[in-house]
Parts: C-alpha cells; sequence; structure tokens
C-alpha cells in the first residue's frame, strides 16, 4: 500500500467515525432518557391517586367512642388526637383525650417530618370491625395538625 492510498483509507475511516459519533453519543444518554421515562411511569399514577377531601354525605366517625360503642366495618373515620406510642409493626395506639384505639399505619402513609407522642395529628382512615375482635382504625392517611 502506498502512502498515498494509506491516507485515502485514513480519511475513509474518519469520515465513518463522524459518522458514527453523534449515534454513540445518543446512546451515552439512553440510561438517562430511560431513568426520566421510569420516574414518569411512577409519578404519574401517584398524581392519579389524589383523593376528594370535600364535604361528604357519607357517615364518618369523628371520636374513638363513637367507634367502640357502635363498630360499623369500613366506615370512614376523621380522628383528631395524639399517637400515644408503637404497639408492633404497623400498630400504633391512638388517643383523641377521651378514649384509646389501636391503629394501623402503613409506613409509607406516616408523615416524613418526624413527630413524637405529644405531635397532634389527624387520621383519615376506615374502621375495622372484625367480629370478636375489638375494632380498630385501618389509616389512609395521616397529617400533623398545627396548633
Amino acid at each position: 500500500m502506498t502512502t498515498r492510498n494509506a491516507a485515502r483509507n485514513v480519511a475513509r475511516n474518519v469520515g465513518r467515525d463522524r459518522a458514527r459519533a453523534p449515534a454513540d453519543r445518543l446512546r451515552q444518554f439512553e440510561p438517562v432518557v430511560y431513568g426520566l421515562a421510569l420516574t414518569a411511569l411512577i409519578a404519574l399514577p401517584a398524581a392519579a391517586l389524589a383523593q376528594y377531601a370535600g364535604p361528604s354525605d357519607q357517615p364518618r366517625y369523628t371520636g374513638i367512642t363513637e367507634i367502640v360503642e357502635q363498630p360499623v366495618d369500613d366506615r370512614a373515620v376523621e380522628l383528631e388526637g395524639r399517637i400515644v406510642r408503637h404497639l408492633e409493626g404497623e400498630n400504633y395506639l391512638f388517643s383523641d383525650g377521651d378514649a384509646e384505639i389501636r391503629v394501623e399505619i402503613d409506613d409509607e402513609d406516616l408523615p416524613t417530618t418526624r413527630f413524637d407522642e405529644t405531635a397532634p395529628v389527624r387520621l383519615y382512615g376506615e374502621v375495622d370491625a372484625d367480629r370478636g375482635e375489638q375494632p380498630s382504625v385501618e389509616v389512609d392517611r395521616i397529617e400533623l395538625v398545627d396548633r
């Protein structure tokens, strides 16, 4: 191969490399694109889970004594008080100042802000009234209350 032919081959290969370069540069962004797509797929359903928080004709418990005396399974609950202590797993003891009841709070439903037994909270959920057992509350949402 002559020097002239070698120079032509180099020039051709450089041209090919330049043609491939944009595609290679795009490939380096694939993990970012996939990451953004995955984030969007996770975030969109979360936005769809927003709940109506306005007035309702549905009966709703607002006191523990009412729940204990006349438990109705799956009836809505809105309680204000304090989480007195952690019992085990996802079970806590909740007090509204008049009575106490066991509440079940999934870890993902707990507030992201740390709180203790002195912090006032508002619980939203429903009654779990299995026959033969004390009624409890399955919490769907918990809010820290400013006082």
